[in-house]
């Protein structure tokens, strides 16, 4: 009885091992590109990337053709922007860079400068365009504003002569998009005002892969975060849309904080009732 014990427990041991070993292999390996910036290939070609500048926010890269590369929002500001092109451009060489943006706030778009100066094209709505225009200075200032402190200079002095610039491929958001790149369709869809009242969802159909951005919250937030620019009555009912559309998505990236599968949607729901 005691050997059969021994033999059971060793098995135990064994497979506990394996799946340990197993688990750790499968775990995707994050990359410091420079002090603020990360990127972690969630799975093969499909890149998440989170600049710290100084609160972190995602992107996401997907690439779509051995030669053609979607980029999904930009780092905060210029120097991450170009950071992220470089090792992109290390990593798979030369390749054609597309990009999207989701919304009008510089955690999206803060680097379309570095992007259009090398004649990236960058897509966006025509309601993102007006809203830049009209808030693009009142943004700035409350980012400064949050950055007084002296330990924020170097943030400070980059965001003060930041120039935010408009996606130059404009698209009408009622209608949202659908891109035909390299040898995928990706849909821009329009659920809604939420986090702000032009904030779109990027769905990579063949991949099953939603990028919610910041109207969708991770799962470890217990708020529903910044939302002076949003409609907190819709809110609700444009994440059910996302739901509702969206319902075969596997995994789900928000636009702040770590990514998940569906439940990341549900739990935006629900953080919203409860506010």
């Amino acid at each position: 009885m005691i050997n059969k014990m021994k033999c059971c427990c060793c098995a135990l041991l064994a497979l506990l091992f394996i799946q340990n070993v197993l688990a750790q292999s499968n775990k995707s390996q994050t990359i410091q590109v420079n002090e603020d910036l990360t990127v972690e290939e969630i799975e093969e070609n499909v890149i998440l990337a989170t600049h710290r500048f100084p609160w972190a926010g995602n992107c996401l890269a997907v690439l779509v053709s051995p030669s053609k590369l979607l980029l999904v929002d930009t780092p905060w500001e210029i120097t991450g922007t170009k950071a992220l092109l470089q090792w992109f451009r290390e990593r798979f060489g030369l390749i054609h860079i597309t990009v999207v943006n989701t919304h009008f706030h510089q955690d999206n778009l803060g680097g379309n400068e570095a992007l259009l100066s090398q004649h990236i094209p960058v897509y966006g709505s025509d309601i993102t365009v007006r809203l830049l225009e009209e808030n693009k200075s009142a943004l700035i200032q409350r980012t400064l504003g949050n950055l007084s402190d002296p330990q924020h200079k170097r943030y400070f002095d980059a965001y003060k002569n930041l120039d935010l610039k408009p996606p130059d491929h404009v698209f009408e958001l009622e209608k949202g998009l659908t891109l035909h790149i390299g040898e995928e369709d990706i849909e821009l869809f329009y659920p809604g005002p939420a986090h702000t009242r032009d904030n779109i969802v990027v769905y990579f159909p063949e991949r099953k892969i939603l990028f919610g951005g910041c109207m969708i919250r991770s799962l470890t937030s217990t708020r529903i975060g910044t939302h002076s620019d949003g409609d907190l009555d819709s809110w609700a009912q444009s994440a059910k849309n996302v739901l509702d559309r969206f319902p075969d998505a596997r995994i789900v990236i928000p636009g702040h904080g770590t990514w998940g599968d569906i439940r990341l949607i549900q739990h935006t729901i629900n953080l919203v009732n409860q506010r």
